[in-house]
């Protein structure tokens, strides 16, 4: 019987996890590919970091820092942009009224709505519309 030492056995594994990640998995870039998709399909619901990681079965922590270093962009921030790119095509194609269009990018507070889309836009939701429908 061969005695294998524990940083032997982790070089083992860390170079299996490594090959799968790379060969197999379709590398990081995949995990990111996956999250995006699911947040963009489902923006009205839990778009939480654990949720997305828990679909893309991957630890939050490691979803979080490739998210990072895959997009240069936190995963927070992420959600948030695609919830504002969401929320301008759709008050610029319908007249939803504000609370709906927040609702339907998952934020249940149509001031704390506002004052994001105020943040990221430098207009309100209201004003927004009116320029793009002059």
């Amino acid at each position: 019987m061969t005695t294998v030492s524990k940083d032997e056995l982790f070089q083992q594994l860390y170079s299996v996890m490594s090959m799968y990640h790379t060969h197999m998995g379709e590398g990081q870039a995949a995990h990111i590919n996956k999250a995006r998709a699911f947040i963009e399909v489902n923006l009205e619901h839990d778009v939480s970091l654990q949720r997305v990681a828990r679909h893309v079965h991957v630890h939050p922590n490691h979803l979080s820092d490739v998210f990072k270093k895959e997009t240069g962009a936190t995963f927070g921030d992420f959600v948030t942009r695609i919830k504002i790119q969401r929320a301008m095509e759709i008050i610029s194609e319908s007249p939803a009224k504000v609370s709906d269009v927040a609702a339907q990018i998952g934020y249940g507070d149509v001031k704390y709505f506002s004052k994001i889309f105020n943040k990221h836009t430098g207009k309100t939701p209201s004003e927004f519309r009116e320029n793009t429908t002059c």
